[in-house]
């Protein structure tokens, strides 16, 4: 199997994810590199595995400047489920797709913001939640990118 169009493609996620974006989107940007894994759990759940996710994470807590291993779990617990959910994610339209994945980075989220504000980390506001309504909108350019990679690469 050829693997370097899915890395070139997560790459391509994990810049988007450190990008430092204007202040009036810097709340509503998604967690591209966590979508596009996610696609790839569901459609290929052979393909990219947990040990990916868990590397993608890691390597998102270093850019980031997170607390160590906070991206690594939540992105191997989300593709564990989604791993464990593939056949009926599978059935689901785009639109529920997009509505079950924003419910686990709203769960991601919040535990995120939770242990944030233990830590002193970040001021007690309520806007990281418009994280969930930017994934809700990209989610089905996120399918429609990663289905034209699965195509035309013949992956599966």
């Amino acid at each position: 199997m050829n693997r370097i169009p899915v890395y070139l493609l997560l790459l391509f996620a994990i810049l988007l994810d450190v990008f430092a974006w204007p202040s009036l989107l810097v709340h509503i940007v998604p967690p591209f590199a966590l979508l596009i894994v996610a696609y790839w759990a569901i459609h290929a759940p052979g393909y990219l595995g947990l040990g990916t996710a868990f590397i993608i994470g890691i390597v998102l807590d270093m850019t980031l400047d997170d607390v160590l291993g906070h991206h690594s779990v939540s992105y191997l617990i989300i593709t564990y489920v989604l791993i464990k959910m593939h056949r009926q994610m599978r059935i689901y339209p785009v639109w529920q797709q997009s509505i079950i994945i924003a419910m686990m980075i709203l769960g991601e989220r919040v535990l995120f913001y939770w242990i944030s504000v233990s830590l002193g980390r970040i001021p007690y506001d309520l806007w990281f939640l418009l994280g969930v309504v930017g994934t809700l909108l990209i989610w089905p350019l996120v399918f429609w990118l990663c289905s034209k990679v699965q195509r035309g690469f013949q992956i599966y």
